[in-house]
């Protein structure tokens, strides 16, 4: 079937469009404008693909325009990112206050982006988790905003390996600065949502410090205090009786869930605090394994906790979508 050229913007492009107006010339909004309903309809999201489809010969647009004319608005234009952000991040929250959405919760995660190129700035080996193997790409740690019905990118930075250079911030340090990068930015949230690998006492205290809470996935092999000392998690996990899981439904973005879980409160090794930990299980049998979750909130039920780290695959399927 033949493409007919884009003759209009979708309506979330017209209506964002004024928002920014005084940010460009009239010129440059035009090729905002392009480029955004680009990203939207086009199946290839490239400069060149966007201007030209291989489909229409004449341009993707009605009134075609030399590819050069958006490439130059991409990488030579003299207008500012930083204030497209922040209108951007302005519309977020008149969306949110206009929905009377007072909370939510803030995820965070990192993401390899793949390249070919070795010579592309920024880019580097990094272990890709999904693969299981080392690939070359940029590595972001990325924070994301869901609250109500709302899943939202907020911020990212690229994480670089290079421990040598002067301005060499951990992961770590980059999602703690993201999350103070949201708080400042007036975002409404009253939890921090992470896995495993972001789990660490700094994490915590910086989010603890910034007036939040958190949930984050916790490894099975680390240590809680009791009566005999420090024992892991999965060996004080074979003490427990199978009659004090409980069978809890959940609410995920796939309909209602049922997991059989157990709550204590506990001291982790490293941790300067009492902690929530939930275990939890997909089957009744415990056959399976188990998922551990960490919490600061000494009062939260098993089903808040869960609903909680379940927010997470938000940021799973804009990863995806964002490919």
């Amino acid at each position: 079937m033949d493409m007919l050229p884009i003759a209009v913007y979708p309506s979330v492009v017209d209506e964002f469009l004024p928002k920014v107006k005084q940010d460009f010339s009239k010129p440059q909004l035009k090729q905002f404008a392009r480029y955004l309903t680009g990203l939207i309809v086009c199946d290839n999201k490239t400069v060149t693909a966007i201007n030209n489809s291989r489909r229409l010969p004449k341009g993707s647009f009605v009134g075609h325009n030399d590819q050069s004319a958006l490439n130059n608005w991409l990488t030579d234009s003299p207008w500012s990112d930083e204030k497209l952000d922040k209108a951007r991040k302005q519309l977020i929250k008149e969306q949110l206050n206009a929905q009377n959405i007072k909370n939510g919760a803030l995820i965070i995660d990192d993401t390899l982006n793949h390249k070919t190129g070795k010579h592309m700035e920024g880019v580097n080996i990094h272990f890709d988790h999904a693969q299981g193997k080392t690939a070359l790409g940029h590595q972001l740690v990325t924070s994301h905003l869901a609250a109500g019905k709302y899943s939202l990118p907020l911020d990212f930075e690229l994480y670089q390996r290079n421990e040598n250079q002067p301005d060499f911030k951990s992961k770590n340090e980059l999602a703690q600065a993201l999350i103070a990068k949201a708080v400042a930015d007036g975002f409404c949230f009253d939890r921090v949502v992470m896995d495993v690998w972001y789990f660490n006492f700094e994490n915590t205290s910086c989010i603890e410090g910034l007036g939040k809470d958190w949930v984050a996935g916790c490894k099975i092999n680390r240590l809680i205090q009791t009566g005999n000392g420090y024992v892991s998690l999965s060996d004080y996990l074979q003490t427990l009786p199978k009659e004090e899981f409980k069978k809890v439904s959940v609410k995920t973005v796939e309909g209602e869930r049922c997991f059989w879980a157990f709550v204590k409160n506990v001291t982790l090794k490293k941790h300067n605090q009492r902690l929530r930990v939930v275990f939890s299980c997909l089957d009744e049998k415990l056959t399976g394994e188990s998922k551990v979750l960490a919490t600061n909130r000494l009062n939260w039920d098993i089903k808040t906790i869960l609903e909680t780290y379940l927010l997470r695959w938000k940021i799973d399927a804009f990863y995806r979508d964002a490919e």
